[in-house]
């Protein structure tokens, strides 16, 4: 072999190694990149904002002791079952009907936004919440809170009670689950007077009170 064939062989072997030196190296560094990037994001997820199921359209029947008593539909509802505090979020509205065992509807419930505290059973309802019931009372709030577990829903905030006679307001509130009795504070309002056909055309006046319990 001549000196100049030589030459062009050892420049071609060292053009080679030196070429698959740097793909060696390329791929262990993008390997540790990868595996940099993994641990980060596994170290950093936060179980708190992570949901574990999402559904969508969701129309289903709900048992409380054995018995199924509710009706769920939404049109959202997302599972968060980890981290301190596991809900259900349903962010684009709730509705909820209750009913007896001959399936009659004892209460309807609707709101803008819902959580349910699956620790502590227990609905948080949201934005332009409302509540009616079998006697075709209307309550309305920002806000109301249903203890299942209590079986009482109650709120903090401005209520209001729509019925065929009468205009309640307050600012506090607690019922039964079925809303068949209910007590509000600190309320005044109007009670509509029916003349001899049966229409109502005025209202008297109530005067603010402490505290009222009415039972059905």
């Amino acid at each position: 072999m001549s000196s100049d064939r030589r030459s062009r062989t050892i420049k071609n072997t060292t053009l080679l190694l030196s070429g698959a030196v740097v793909v060696f190296f390329y791929i262990l560094s993008t390997a540790s990149c990868r595996r940099s990037k993994t641990e980060v994001g596994k170290h950093d997820l936060n179980l708190d904002s992570a949901y574990t199921m999402h559904t969508t359209d969701v129309n289903t029947l709900i048992s409380d002791s054995g018995l199924v008593q509710f009706r769920m539909k939404a049109k959202d509802w997302y599972i968060y079952d980890k981290g301190a505090s596991p809900h259900w979020f349903f962010p684009n509205g709730i509705y909820v009907e209750r009913f007896d065992t001959l399936n009659h509807i004892l209460a309807t419930i609707t709101a803008d936004t819902a959580y349910y505290m699956t620790n502590e059973d227990l609905f948080i309802l949201i934005g332009h919440a409302h509540i009616r019931n079998m006697n075709n009372e209307n309550f309305h709030s920002p806000r109301f809170i249903w203890d299942k577990r209590n079986a009482i829903v109650y709120s903090d905030d401005t209520v209001y009670i729509q019925s065929p006679d009468k205009i309640l307001r307050g600012t506090s509130f607690s019922a039964t689950q079925d809303m068949s009795r209910y007590s509000i504070f600190n309320h005044s309002g109007d009670y509509f007077v029916a003349d001899e056909d049966g229409q109502t055309h005025d209202s008297i006046p109530v005067a603010t009170t402490t505290a009222t319990t009415l039972r059905q």
